[in-house]
């Protein structure tokens, strides 16, 4: 149940770490067992945790917090991380006939797009702008549909 039931809690909106979500005392009994949350060649915990990560390492970056080197021309693409190899290969091929899959692959590129946008913001001079970017509805709406969009794709290959 551990796995899964955090992968259903996110296609319901919630957008909590696994790790937070295990801390939860309401979910702590579920999580005895792990569950594997690979599936098609794509570990789907790590795909959303590394997802929901770029908002803390994005906030440090604008606030001067961070010590990482971000380049924006890495970070626009969408083929980099490993959601983003997983959606240009064997994603593909499995998914790419459904409409879910399309809207994946189109919702990740928009979030890599403007995540980049933001570092060149903050590089360019530009704070103020990167974080009203970082803090605007695009970037969370998109960080939280792409997370509830493998989540249930997740779910649907689960049920067959």
């Amino acid at each position: 149940m551990g796995i899964f039931t955090w992968i259903q809690s996110i296609a319901q909106g919630k957008s909590s770490s696994y790790d937070d979500y295990k801390k939860d005392s309401n979910h702590a009994h579920a999580d005895k067992a792990e569950d594997d949350s690979s599936m098609y060649g794509l570990n789907f915990q790590q795909a959303i945790e590394a997802h929901q990560h770029w908002k803390h390492r994005l906030t440090n970056y604008v606030e001067g917090k961070s010590t990482e080197t971000l380049d924006p021309s890495t970070i626009c693409r969408d083929d980099k991380c490993i959601l983003g190899i997983w959606i240009h290969t064997s994603g593909k091929e499995s998914f790419g006939h459904i409409p879910l899959y399309t809207d994946i692959k189109d919702t990740h590129a928009q979030f890599h797009t403007v995540a980049g946008d933001i570092v060149t913001r903050k590089q360019a001079g530009d704070p103020k702008g990167a974080n009203d970017l970082l803090n605007s509805g695009l970037y969370s709406k998109l960080s939280v549909n792409l997370q509830m969009m493998l989540a249930k794709l997740y779910i649907d290959l689960g049920n067959k």
